[in-house]
């Protein structure tokens, strides 16, 4: 079974693929649960380790809730687009007013990743399953709950 580690500075994802990572799931603010990093640090730590680490970027624009505005979606189409050349795969998840997951704003943002792999960050098995249907590429697991590769 793949190791992942979830890193929140360059130092920490370095050291882990260091110690033999096989994956890093690269976020930042450890205490907001995780939110989308600075490129910065995405390009620092592929200087060190190279392409040898799979690193799956977080991308969340924010501590809180899953419910994102507009602008918030927008905000992580960018994310998406500047992460895409170093990333070898995303993390975010999308839930609608009712808490239930918004599959077409997921099922959107997992188009723009295309063909990088996606996991479902707070994102039902169940829901991840639908999404992957509705889009039949690139969804790779749910919140380490249940493998989804393809």
């Amino acid at each position: 079974m793949p190791l992942e580690i979830a890193c929140f500075t360059p130092s920490s994802a370095i050291s882990a693929a260091q110690a033999g990572a096989d994956r890093i799931e690269l976020c930042a603010n450890y205490a907001g649960g995780g939110v989308t990093p600075d490129i910065h640090s995405l390009l620092a730590i592929r200087k060190e380790v190279g392409r040898d680490v799979l690193i799956n970027v977080m991308i969340r624009p924010r501590a809180g809730d899953f419910v994102y505005s507009t602008k918030e979606m927008e905000a992580m189409r960018h994310d998406i687009a500047l992460f895409t050349p170093l990333a070898s795969g995303f993390v975010f998840g999308i839930l609608d007013a009712n808490g239930r997951v918004d599959v077409a704003r997921n099922s959107e943002l997992v188009d723009i990743a295309a063909p990088l792999p996606w996991t479902g960050e707070e994102v039902d098995p169940e829901e991840v399953k639908r999404i992957k249907d509705a889009l039949a590429k690139g969804v790779n697991h749910c919140d380490g709950d249940q493998e989804m590769a393809d």
